[in-house]
């Protein structure tokens, strides 16, 4: 549909994609024609080949840069996607921004965690250095996050945000608490199991040596027994408390975390709209940048046909990761309408070049934000914290 004839869908996006020329073009054709011969059999490579010196380079638009095409394709067991994101979060050392389709590939946030830790580690202080920062804009409603669920639990968990999707992971932990308990309850069971049987053989051996060392040998296994029932009780007792509702948030040694979503900022106060993010983006420390078709899952990392594009021009990289902090955190209709020197100090610290700055701003826009949702006003931007309430469990990826 042409996008003069409106919206082709019932919620606003965020996407982005990209226009590339030149040398890169090649490698992408490569793999174009590799995927058309495997599945028909015929060979474009050498057909296309031969035009080769009839193409033009375009030198009248945009910036050049230094590009790499990466892939993944299991079919030739590529994951060089894969390979980059991990190789990128593990060299910043100020901030990581990522806006996704999907957040649930919990080995990059191991690799982020396994950066801070290495760097804090190696003597980088956080009060004269300052932490490494992660945003991430992504989806929690139905259609961005429904069937994967549980996977995002484990990415939010690793990253100290299971906070945001408490429903979840309430019944997660409760679920591991009560295989733990069962675990220790089973082992206690076999203690009981083995002390009854100790005492049935002493018992054997009284009626025909009643010894001193008879006695002690049952004693012991009445010791025993009395011991592993008391643990048996105990754990029983446990494993019929009622879970604990309360998620909180985990403090990472030299790592901050912002996990986002978006919404229409010209919502009405008692329907706001969710944007659905659909953009595959990632940018480190205003440096790198990787954009593509793969989502943060397993299967985009691992499975399925996909391909990006990275960089390291900081002049394509620093405006770009602007422009966007400028769309979610710029305000919204009605924050205008109500305007204050506060308010503007706000939205200006939520798109400024000092990370550490930014941060504090967009973690004063979500607590507005959330104030005006429970309060039944409109937005005061599009950025808004990702929360998830429901307990519906999803297992896909």
């Amino acid at each position: 549909m042409h996008s003069q004839m409106g919206r082709n869908d019932h919620h606003p996006r965020q996407d982005m994609s990209s226009r590339v020329t030149g040398p890169i073009l090649q490698y992408l054709n490569r793999n174009f024609c590799q995927a058309w011969s495997d599945a028909t059999g015929q060979q474009l490579e050498a057909g296309r080949a031969a035009i080769a010196s009839q193409l033009k380079l375009r030198r009248d638009f945009d910036t050049p840069v230094m590009a790499q095409v990466l892939r993944t394709q299991s079919q030739h067991g590529r994951r060089d996607i894969e390979a980059m994101y991990l190789q990128a979060v593990n060299n910043t050392t100020k901030f990581v921004y990522i806006e996704n389709q999907y957040f649930r590939f919990p080995p990059l946030a191991d690799k982020i965690k396994e950066a801070a830790k290495a760097q804090f580690g190696a003597g980088r202080d956080e009060g004269k250095h300052g932490s490494l920062h992660l945003f991430v804009v992504t989806n929690s409603n139905d259609d961005g996050i429904g069937v994967g669920t549980v996977n995002t639990y484990r990415m939010l968990e690793a990253l100290g945000r299971a906070d945001t999707l408490p429903g979840v992971a309430t019944l997660e932990r409760e679920d591991a608490r009560q295989a733990s308990l069962g675990k220790q309850r089973a082992q206690a069971i076999d203690q009981q199991n083995q002390a009854n049987q100790v005492i049935e053989d002493a018992d054997a051996f009284l009626k025909s040596e009643d010894t001193a060392s008879t006695r002690q040998w049952l004693a012991d296994a009445q010791q025993k027994l009395k011991r592993a029932t008391a643990k048996r009780a105990e754990l029983e007792a446990e494993m019929k408390k009622t879970p604990s509702q309360i998620i909180e948030s985990v403090k990472i040694d030299g790592l901050k975390v912002h996990i986002c979503t978006l919404v229409a900022p010209d919502s009405p106060p008692n329907n706001w709209d969710y944007v659905y993010v659909h953009a595959k983006l990632m940018i480190v420390d205003d440096v790198f940048m990787t954009l593509g078709s793969a989502n943060i899952n397993t299967r985009s990392m691992q499975v399925d046909s996909e391909l990006n594009i990275c960089h390291e021009h900081s002049g394509v990289t620093a405006p770009l990761r602007k422009k966007l902090w400028g769309i979610h955190t710029r305000p919204s209709p009605a924050a205008r309408a109500a305007g204050s020197n506060a308010t503007s100090l706000i939205y200006a610290m939520a798109g400024s070049d000092d990370i550490a700055e930014a941060f504090k701003g967009w973690g004063k826009i979500i607590d507005r934000n959330t104030e005006n949702q429970q309060n039944n006003l409109a937005p005061c931007a599009s950025l808004v914290g990702f929360m998830r309430t429901s307990e519906k469990r999803s297992y896909l990826d």
